[in-house]
């Protein structure tokens, strides 16, 4: 058995990119990165990766991920499917797994390890989605401090993004027909998750930049229902998240 990140990227160079996989690979046995044809280096940097990752660029026949979210996420499952006993963990270039006290990369891989072992026994696996929000003021309640955002779904939000390379691996429907069909097999999304030791941190919201930026995508885009767009640039509650190893954001 061996544990593989996968990981989708598009024009994500001056973002996370650079943190989230050298972090990942760091607790993960072997990474593989597909490119959505990036335009600002974001190809090249991962091919030059010292992790050394696995990087595939989307053939022109694959739909891209905004056109045709599901046989795109298929194809690019099917390229982090290396052997039949992989357990594949689905990271997005703005995200780092996290144990529930600490981001540091022992502590994660021996959670990953973990999860991974879970999994093969016949179990998919969600993991806890924390928010990063607002670190500086005026919505900051603890300036210098990372902070996560706790109001509504903001809260409660989990994702199913840890599967088995086993069995079958086709994508199906999703909420939106060709869109939310979710990262990782209907087969494995079928079974009854476990939770696994691990947090999903996420940075896309982080700063003003990325809020306003995911409102004015979300808005044009296909998949997203009106009250979460319009939630992303609500009063948000607001609550410390410390755990050593977590990203610094400038």
């Amino acid at each position: 058995m061996r544990t593989v990140g996968l990981m989708i990227v598009k024009n994500e160079l001056d973002r996370y990119l650079e943190r989230s996989l050298t972090g990942l690979a760091a607790v993960v046995d072997k990474v593989v990165v597909v490119d959505d044809h990036s335009t600002d280096g974001s190809l090249e940097f991962v091919s030059s990766h010292p992790s050394e990752p696995m990087c595939v660029r989307r053939p022109s026949e694959v739909p891209s991920f905004v056109s045709d979210e599901r046989t795109f996420r298929q194809w690019a499952w099917s390229q982090a499917v290396l052997h039949e006993d992989d357990v594949i963990f689905v990271v997005d270039a703005d995200e780092q797994l996290a144990a529930e006290q600490s981001a540091e990369p022992e502590a994660v891989r021996a959670m990953v390890n973990t999860t991974a072992e879970t999994v093969t026994r016949g179990k998919a696996a969600f993991l806890p989605i924390i928010e990063i929000w607002a670190v500086t003021p005026p919505l900051s309640v603890a300036p210098g401090r990372l902070q996560h955002r706790t109001d509504g779904e903001w809260g409660r939000g989990r994702a199913q993004r840890v599967a088995t390379a086993f069995g079958d691996q086709s994508f199906g429907e999703g909420a939106k027909g060709r869109f939310g069909c979710g990262a990782i097999p209907e087969r494995a999304r079928s079974l009854r998750p476990h939770q696994a030791p691990l947090r999903l941190v996420h940075y896309g919201y982080a700063t003003q930049s990325d809020r306003e930026a995911r409102h004015d995508r979300y808005r044009k885009a296909r998949g997203h229902s009106p009250s979460h767009i319009e939630s992303i640039m609500a009063l948000p509650r607001l609550a410390v998240f410390d755990a050593p190893g977590l990203w610094e954001l400038r």
